[in-house]
């Protein structure tokens, strides 16, 4: 789904990785709830609001 974000190529990092992970647990409905704390600017938002709604 980067692609319709940004046309510039995604350079995964093990944080985007692992709250991709849970993301995906999380629509699967393996987790019901998920706290993510990281610093602002680390994409969270994105990934949950956009690209996992996507």
């Amino acid at each position: 789904m980067w692609r319709f974000v940004d046309a510039a190529p995604c350079k995964p990092h093990w944080h985007l990785e692992c709250n991709a992970e849970h993301f995906e647990t999380v629509a699967c409905e393996d987790i019901r709830r998920l706290l993510i704390n990281v610093p602002l600017r680390h994409t969270k938002s994105l990934m949950c609001a956009v690209l996992l709604t996507g």
